[in-house]
C-alpha cells in the first residue's frame, strides 16, 4: 500500500515539474516574442546606483527612448545632464558637449539591446536564463555563461508586464545599479492587413 502511495506521488510530482516546465519555457518565449513586436518606448526613469565605496546611492533621473532602429537612449536631466547611447556599434556618453565612445562596448550594447529587441537567442549566448510569474507579472534572472561577463556581472534581473519595467544589475565589485521606468509609452509595430 505504502509503495502504491508513493507511486502515484512520484507520478503526480512528474506531471507537475513537467508541465511547469512547459509553462515557464511558453512564457520565456511569450515575452520575448511580444518585445520583438515593439517600435518604441518613451519612458521616464530612476536609477538608483549603489557603490561599493559610498555610503549613500547614487539616485539620477530622466528619459528613456527606445527605437527598434536606432537603439536605446538613456537622457539624464537630474541631478547632471548627460545623455547615454546604446546601438550596435556599443555605447556612446554624451557630457558637456564631449562624446566618448566606451571601449569595447559593442558586446555589451548587444547584450542590453537583445533585451528590449526580444532577440532570445543572442541573450542566451551570454547568460542562463530562469523565468518566474506569468504573463500579467513576470520575472527574468540571468546569469552569466560566459568568463569575460562574469568577471564584471554577477546577475541582472528583468521584471515587466506588457514590457520592461525594472532591470537590477549586481556587479562582482560589489555595485549594484536599480533601473526603474515610469510612465511607460509603447507603440507597437504596424501589422500588415
Amino acid at each position: 500500500m505504502k509503495v502504491k502511495s508513493l507511486k502515484v506521488r512520484f507520478f503526480l510530482l512528474l506531471i507537475t515539474v513537467s508541465f511547469s516546465t512547459q509553462t515557464i519555457a511558453a512564457l520565456k518565449d511569450i515575452i520575448f516574442n511580444k518585445a520583438k513586436n515593439v517600435e518604441s518606448i518613451n519612458s521616464l526613469f530612476i536609477q538608483e546606483r549603489k557603490l561599493s565605496v559610498l555610503p549613500l546611492p547614487l539616485i539620477t533621473a530622466g528619459e528613456f527612448q527606445f527605437h527598434y532602429q536606432d537603439g536605446l537612449l538613456l537622457e539624464t536631466l537630474d541631478p547632471v545632464q548627460s545623455r547615454i547611447l546604446i546601438s550596435e556599434k556599443g555605447i556612446l556618453v554624451e557630457e558637456n558637449f564631449t562624446k566618448t565612445k566606451i571601449k569595447g562596448s559593442s558586446q555589451l550594447g548587444k547584450i542590453l539591446l537583445s533585451l528590449f529587441l526580444g532577440d532570445l537567442a543572442s541573450l542566451e549566448e551570454y547568460f542562463f536564463i530562469v523565468t518566474k510569474g506569468n504573463v500579467d507579472k513576470w520575472n527574468l534572472f540571468l546569469k552569466p555563461k560566459n568568463s569575460l561577463i562574469s568577471a564584471q556581472i554577477i546577475s541582472i534581473s528583468i521584471e515587466g508586464k506588457e514590457s520592461i519595467e525594472s532591470i537590477h544589475l549586481v556587479e562582482t565589485n560589489g555595485d549594484s545599479s536599480n533601473l526603474i521606468f515610469n510612465s511607460s509609452r509603447i507603440k507597437f509595430i504596424a501589422k500588415d492587413p
